[in-house]
Parts: structure tokens; sequence; C-alpha cells
């Protein structure tokens, strides 16, 4: 059975209608365009000896600063004397925990956004 459905629109206000949704859509799209700080918190530190299980996605910082994600593997074995596992990101990379200084598991991670007022 299809069901019918009946778009009722007053055709003497369609171009207000249209303003309207117009309006909305470029107030939700400026809203986009606001600065924020982003905090997280809990992370690992690679200094202290813990490392993920295995398979697990996290959110990884590394010597740089730089936020990444990848999975962890402890089958992948690093080049450094440091060869407890690897992370791998999706384009087929890896690096190993000499190059990071923080890990946090991606399940359960909870994200703090403040918009930052001009």
């Amino acid at each position: 059975m299809v069901n019918n459905i009946n778009y009722n629109y007053d055709e003497d206000n369609y171009d207000e209608e249209c303003e309207r949704v117009h309006s909305k859509r470029e107030e939700y799209l400026a809203s986009k365009n606001e600065d924020f700080e982003i905090s997280f918190s809990g992370f690992f530190f690679v200094k202290d000896g813990v490392v993920p299980m295995p398979y697990e996605q996290c959110i990884t910082i590394d010597e740089k600063g730089r936020v990444m994600l990848g999975v962890w593997d402890d089958s992948l074995r690093g080049r450094s004397t440091d060869s407890r596992g690897s992370f791998y990101d999706g384009i087929g990379g890896h690096y190993t925990l000499d190059s990071i200084v923080a890990w946090k598991p991606v399940n359960g991670t909870n994200v703090v956004a403040r918009k930052i007022e001009k």
C-alpha cells in the first residue's frame, strides 16, 4: 500500500514560508562558522607505560601536538626499541609509541566545546 502524502501549503504565503526557511538556514550556517574551544580530558600518557587494548580506536596526540585517530595493534611491532605495538590509521600509515605523547580511547570520550566570544 502506498501512502499518499499531501503537501499542503498556502499559495498566498508561499514566498513568506520560503523566506522563513531560508532565514533559518542562514542562521544555522552562521552558527557553524563560530570559533570554538574544544577540550578533551582523561588521556593516558605513554611515559606511564600503559598501552591500549588490542584494536582499540584511540585519539592520539603526537610530540608536535597534532591530534590523530588511530587503532592500536600490538602485533605491529615498530622499528624502535619500544616495540610494544603501533597505531595505524585509515590510510595505511602507522606510528609507534616513540612519536606519541598521549592517547585516549574514542569510546566514552566526552568533548567539551565552548564558544569563543569575539
